[in-house]
């Protein structure tokens, strides 16, 4: 098996060399096989195993989600709380209308007579109600 350095002197690695691209694979390859050996390394220190140790349950706690399982399929109701309302005072009626003139808005609002249930208008001696029509006049 011929190594990699000999096929670069014969100059065949540059016939297939691109400047356009970086090839960095081998420093990879490299950082992979020093991080391998450094997390397989046979530690015999009981101080640097629990240290491990205690890194290894930090990210596994990371890792895992506390999630209620009670709490699908609307089992459980979600809300949020909102904050007290500060100087919060209900509108009040400062308004002086007159029942005429309310009923005067009514009137111009839907194109009618409004006319109140106190006041009965009869015609001909019968009820509006009863004849189910509404004087226009």
């Amino acid at each position: 098996m011929k190594n990699d350095l000999t096929t670069d002197v014969t100059g065949d690695h540059l016939r297939n060399h691109d400047a356009e691209i970086f090839d960095d694979s081998d420093f990879y390859h490299q950082q992979l096989r020093e991080l391998i050996e450094r997390k397989t390394a046979d530690i015999e220190d009981p101080v640097a195993i629990s240290r491990q140790w205690l890194e290894i349950q930090k990210l596994r706690n990371k890792v895992k989600k506390k999630i209620d399982t009670k709490a699908s399929k609307g089992r459980k109701t979600r809300y949020n709380a909102h904050s007290k309302l500060v100087s919060f005072m209900a509108p009040m009626d400062n308004i002086t209308w007159t029942d005429e003139s309310k009923d005067d808005l009514f009137k111009s609002l839907f194109g009618k007579r409004y006319q109140s249930e106190k006041e009965t208008v009869k015609l001909n001696g019968t009820n509006l109600s009863e004849q189910g029509t509404v004087d226009e006049s």
